[in-house]
């Protein structure tokens, strides 16, 4: 344990882990958690839900390696092999696959239309109906390391990295709408790497990586002035201040809170501000996190655990 309080301590010894060997990718529509795992090593994924009693239910096999994961009431996504795949159903009775592009991070599904990012030069902002049926591009010329992805019923929002070398560097919260139409925006400039991002109904919230730790900010969509909301300082090591380990996508809005990580903290903060509350402070790394109802189900090299938010 990493010299926590003697409350964390107690809340921490009650953790659950869910499963082991799994991929770096976790997602919630709200009610249910979805993950995936390779539990033979062969490439053969499986996409899996888990329940309120953190057993899991088999919903596909032979998933590939995914790179990103995402879910609604309509089914789960994820990207894999160049493809953008669909769980149409939640007892796993059919896969669909939606489209073959050269699909990268992040994805994000809409009411209608599932967004995701092609790889390639230039990246493109992609969507894809729910059917599979067509596929139209939104947004040409998108910064290479894209590190997070939210659709709002006009706009859709993005952050980018910073830099072309993957290093800490100054970021960007840019936005387009969702019809394709008019020209990319940026909304904020960030000082420091954009590493995760979110939007509720007026704001897009991000956490920027700096030398010395971690800063959750604010802006409203239509843009303006920063509003920092909590400042961290926390120990960065290469996974953090690189884009070697993958983008991190390290924010989650649920209710009135933020939730957002750092290497081995995950933290809680009203999205009025305050002081951050740490939920989580794992030995291991934090690569991935959701919060569902009143847990937190967070993935480290040594699988999926749960912890009571």
């Amino acid at each position: 344990m990493r010299g926590l309080p003697s409350a964390l301590t107690l809340l921490l010894s009650c953790s659950d882990v869910v499963a082991t060997h799994t991929f770096d990718v976790l997602a919630t529509n709200g009610t249910d958690v979805f993950y995936m795992d390779e539990p033979v090593h062969n490439g053969d994924g499986r996409l899996l839900r888990v329940n309120s009693q953190t057993s899991s239910v088999l919903l596909a096999s032979g998933t590939g390696e995914p790179m990103q994961l995402v879910a609604d009431g309509s089914g789960v996504y994820w990207t894999a092999f160049g493809q953008v795949l669909k769980a149409t159903s939640l007892d796993g009775t059919m896969t669909l696959t939606l489209a073959t592009f050269a699909a990268s991070l992040p994805i994000s599904a809409a009411e209608t239309e599932v967004f995701w990012f092609s790889s390639g030069s230039p990246v493109t902002l992609q969507a894809t109906t729910k059917d599979g049926s067509a596929t139209r591009t939104v947004s040409q010329g998108v910064d290479l390391f894209v590190t997070a992805l939210s659709i709002t019923p006009q706009l859709a929002f993005w952050s980018e990295w910073g830099t072309q070398d993957s290093s800490i560097g100054f970021g960007t919260i840019q936005a387009v709408n969702v019809d394709g139409t008019g020209a990319v925006t940026t909304v904020a400039q960030v000082s420091g790497s954009a590493d995760g991002m979110a939007t509720d109904e007026q704001f897009v919230y991000w956490v920027a990586l700096t030398a010395t730790g971690t800063r959750v900010s604010k802006a409203p969509q239509s843009g303006g002035a920063e509003s920092v909301i909590a400042t961290v300082a926390s120990t960065l090591d290469s996974c953090d201040t690189t884009m070697s380990c993958g983008a991190h996508d390290r924010l989650r809005i649920d209710g009135d809170d933020l939730f957002w990580s750092d290497s081995h903290t995950l933290h809680r903060i009203p999205k009025s501000g305050g002081n951050p509350i740490a939920v989580v402070n794992s030995d291991d790394r934090i690569k991935r996190f959701v919060v569902s109802g009143k847990s937190v189900y967070y993935l480290t090299s040594g699988g999926l655990h749960r912890v009571v938010r």
